[in-house]
């Protein structure tokens, strides 16, 4: 069976509702899973190409807010639709743990061992 997951990336722009929004979209065209992305600016590029480079500061608002995690998964819940979330950054694991059904690895991180580890751990 051929399953289709809705990539909302980083369109939600920081907005719960809009998440909703996605995640009820997705259900309803008969997606099985919506695939969102948790990162932090900071973390994900170096401090002096963000000191250089006014676009990827702009990148901050495409943070999903790690407070909405628990809505949203309730929200898949809630719609039979499966929370799926790629992490940028170690600690993200630990904040999206409790609620995703799966996570998706970027390609440029495949070889990163301790992101792999950390999201493959029991």
């Amino acid at each position: 069976m051929v399953e289709f997951i809705a990539e909302v990336s980083s369109n939600h722009n920081n907005d719960l509702n809009r998440c909703f929004d996605f995640i009820e979209t997705a259900a309803k065209i008969g997606c099985s899973g919506v695939k969102f992305q948790l990162f932090k600016i900071d973390q994900l590029f170096d401090r002096k190409a963000l000191e250089c480079f006014e676009e990827l500061r702009n990148r901050k608002k495409w943070e999903l807010n790690e407070k909405y995690i628990p809505e949203i998964a309730k929200c898949c819940a809630d719609n039979n639709i499966k929370f799926i979330c790629t992490p940028f950054y170690l600690d993200a694991v630990d904040i999206l743990e409790p609620y995703v059904n799966a996570y998706k690895i970027a390609s440029y991180e495949i070889l990163w061992q301790d992101l792999l580890s950390k999201c493959a751990k029991p």
